[in-house]
């Protein structure tokens, strides 16, 4: 099994925490999760996850422009 660890919103992390498999909690940092990767992998939902987790690490200047070209 595949699994991808990102970065995400303390309460996010909770709330990911909770819902169970495809998503966990790893043992280090604070504000990592992760998620299994299979078959009935949201890949849109992976997108919008992965870039939010590049925007809370990135410099701002880099996240802001990574947020007006997601926005809809």
């Amino acid at each position: 099994r595949i699994r991808v660890t990102l970065r995400a919103e303390s309460d996010e992390v909770m709330a990911f925490e909770h819902m169970g498999e495809p998503y966990f909690r790893v043992d280090w940092g604070e504000n990592v999760v992760g998620l299994i990767l299979d078959g009935r992998t949201d890949w849109t939902e992976l997108g919008e996850l992965l870039c939010d987790s590049y925007c809370l690490q990135a410099p701002t200047t880099l996240a802001e422009e990574v947020r007006a070209r997601s926005a809809p």
